[in-house]
């Protein structure tokens, strides 16, 4: 039993032992495999090695292909921008060519324009010269001068150029010589003059006030007249309250009221009523010397008088009675004086100075002063804030008060002594009358301020007597009491001048007088618009 165990039990170590081999055979082959499997899977790893070597030789031969690509896109795009710079600026060079070659054209076509207008404003002037010398022939004299203003204002002239004015003027004097406005029927020299409504007051040394109107025809005629503070017409009358030689007389601006200074140094205000021609007389008082100078607010009401006693007295003429406002003490005798406003007044005085006086503080600052240039007489310009005095050697001096310090500029316009200096209402026009028996007319910003000393005067010259007073009326006409005891109205306008002339004709040029005074190259036109 024990050895058929013992039999058994080897039987069965050498199944283990079978099983064992076996075991360690089938390890044997399997680790084989194994190994077979690793080599394959080593081959494999190999070959993927290779290929991911010659993926990454190929990637990175794609990518330097790449960038050598990018390179060449690169140049490729600078060169297409530079192209397109390039074309830029050769649209840009033929645009700014062609707008060259436009602007040149356009320059030429303008010189030629310029040329064309230049040669037609010289035409203009040749025309009215041409008129100035025709007076045997009225009527083309005035043609012919109307002609030139059409010339001028269509092709840019100045409106009022003194040229063409003066022969605008002249052909107006030829074909109205019957019914020019000259008026001499006054008694005496006319010292002041006003405009009140429809007409013009004038009076004279004598104390004379006469209401002058201008009919349709253009005529001066006087409508009535006082003497002393009675109505004359046609007779003499005296007002025997105040009578003796006058020294100073002074209309206000209204024509309402007259200031008179007597040799007897009475100081006479007169408010006039020509209903039913009567006077207000009332004696300002305060002056103790003959008062030489006197001047009015723009509304009349306030009246500035000055002497050889050198007081200034500022009076309120709007009150019953007159209120003595203000009293000051100059340096010496007053020779002009003027409102700048309701607060300050400046004069002018024979010791060569001018003076601004400030009327609520009493104060005053001395503007000028000179003993080789004295002012002889001082206007305001309220519109620009500017002083001008005549002098004595035939200078105006303008004095800019809206400069600190103040702005002075000198101007040479008559051969000796300025004595009258009157601004127009909108102050847009300026005239001067001196010693030399010269009047001028001025464009205020024409000659002061783009300084055309040419184009911008007037000269009313050949008058044989000097412009005692000068007045601007509401429409611009130039009025002057004259020492022949006669007044003179002057048209500035030429544009008016041109509307009388032409009511006066009673024709346009013909064809043939067109021809002859024109030219046939320029194309027949109406001068007038009337039928020749």
């Amino acid at each position: 039993i024990w050895a058929f165990t013992e039999k058994t039990n080897a039987f069965d170590q050498q199944k283990i032992a079978e099983n064992q081999k076996n075991e360690a055979v089938k390890a044997k082959e399997e680790a084989e495999t194994a190994r077979q499997e690793a080599l394959v899977m080593k081959k494999q790893a190999e070959d993927n090695e290779k290929l991911a070597i010659a993926a990454k030789d190929q990637s990175e031969q794609a990518r330097r292909e790449a960038l050598v690509a990018k390179e060449i896109a690169l140049k490729e795009k600078n060169r297409a921008e530079q192209m397109t710079v390039i074309a830029n600026e050769q649209a840009q060079n033929a645009e700014r060519e062609k707008q060259v070659s436009i602007q040149q054209r356009i320059i030429a076509e303008n010189a030629e324009k310029e040329t064309k207008r230049l040669n037609m404003l010289s035409i203009a002037q040749n025309l009215a010269l041409k008129s100035m010398n025709m007076e045997r022939n009225p009527e083309l004299t005035g043609l012919l001068a109307v002609q030139a203003f059409n010339f001028n204002i269509f092709n840019g002239g100045i409106i009022d150029d003194p040229v063409i004015y003066e022969a605008l003027n002249k052909a107006f004097s030829t074909l109205d010589s019957s019914k020019h406005s000259i008026f001499t029927g006054l008694f005496s020299e006319s010292r002041s003059l006003a405009e009140n409504e429809n007409e013009l007051v004038a009076v004279d040394m004598d104390g004379t006030i006469s209401s002058l109107m201008l009919d349709i025809k253009y005529n001066l005629y006087t409508s009535y007249s006082f003497f002393g503070g009675e109505f004359r017409g046609f007779g003499t009358h005296f007002d025997s309250t105040f009578r003796g030689f006058i020294d100073l007389i002074s209309l206000s601006p209204g024509g309402n009221k007259v200031i008179i200074n007597y040799k007897s140094n009475k100081l006479i205000l007169k408010r006039t009523t020509y209903e039913p021609y009567k006077f207000e007389n009332s004696e300002l008082q305060g002056h103790t010397s003959t008062v030489k100078a006197a001047g009015w607010s723009n509304d009349g009401n306030y009246l500035v008088t000055g002497g050889r006693d050198s007081l200034i007295k500022i009076w309120n003429t709007g009150t019953k009675p007159v209120a003595d406002l203000k009293t000051f003490k100059a340096p010496s005798a007053i020779r002009d004086l003027v409102f700048c406003n309701a607060d300050t007044v400046i004069s002018a005085h024979d010791d060569g100075s001018i003076i601004l006086w400030v009327i609520h503080n009493s104060t005053s600052e001395l503007l000028y002063s000179s003993v080789t240039e004295k002012p002889l007489c001082i206007a305001w310009n309220g519109s620009k804030k500017t002083l001008m005095a005549g002098c004595t050697n035939g200078t105006l001096l303008l004095i800019d008060l809206t400069h600190v310090p103040y702005k002075f500029s000198r101007f040479a316009v008559h051969s000796s002594g300025i004595d009258q200096i009157v601004f127009s209402n909108d102050f847009t026009l300026m005239a001067t009358a001196s010693w030399d028996k010269l009047i001028r007319l001025y464009n205020y910003h024409e000659f002061f301020e783009m300084s055309n000393s040419v184009m911008g005067a007037i000269n009313f010259g050949n008058l044989k007597a000097r412009a005692r007073s000068l007045f601007f009326t509401t429409d611009k006409k130039l009025v002057a009491g004259m020492s022949d005891r006669s007044i003179r109205i002057w048209e500035t306008s030429s544009e008016r001048l041109v509307s009388l002339i032409c009511g006066l004709l009673k024709r346009d040029m013909s064809v043939s007088e067109w021809t002859d005074n024109v030219g046939i190259e320029i194309p027949y036109e109406k001068t007038c618009k009337r039928t020749p």
